[in-house]
């Protein structure tokens, strides 16, 4: 936003979002949590992915400084297009976004197909965080290649803007 000076310069103001991340909270916290959020004025809400959490990871994680998990193997993890889509029903204003959705792990047109559900259902309050994924047990798992990720992204990323642009069959 630009705001006047008395001399007729403007200057710019920048406004401060605040967004609720909601990462490993559980199923019956989220309603409670997104509404409380929007009624005092949050100006979003974020919800974190994780398919499952491996018993033994092989990697280090990136986020934590001795390398380790910092939520236990049982935390809580929600699908966050349906945390989404349940934040949507019971909301009227809050941005809903993830942070964030390990793209590679899933399947394009349905990752497509439900940001776009979400985006009708929400009157378009919905946008996508992605990542690669830090965890190369997802991918053994889900029988996805882990050495091409970062090739999936980037495909994935085009797919998703054709279909989700409108430019989709």
């Amino acid at each position: 936003r630009r705001r006047r000076r008395a001399s007729g310069c403007a200057t710019s103001v920048h406004a401060v979002r605040w967004c609720l991340p909601l990462p490993f909270v559980a199923a019956d916290h989220i309603v409670p949590m997104v509404r409380a959020a929007e009624a005092v004025g949050f100006d979003s809400v974020a919800k974190s992915d994780a398919v499952f959490y491996p018993e033994h990871v092989s990697v280090a994680y990136h986020g934590s400084p001795d390398g380790k998990r910092y939520w236990p193997p049982d935390a809580p993890s929600v699908e966050p297009f349906v945390a989404l889509a349940t934040m949507a029903a019971v909301t009227t204003r809050i941005r809903l976004t993830t942070n964030v959705v390990k793209l590679p792990i899933r399947d394009p047109l349905l990752v497509a197909k439900s940001l776009a559900s979400i985006a009708v259902l929400s009157n378009n309050r919905v946008s996508l965080g992605v990542g690669l994924s830090w965890v190369p047990e997802e991918f053994e798992f889900l029988r996805v290649e882990w050495r091409n990720r970062a090739a999936r992204f980037e495909e994935m990323i085009a797919i998703l803007r054709l279909a989700c642009g409108g430019g989709g069959p």
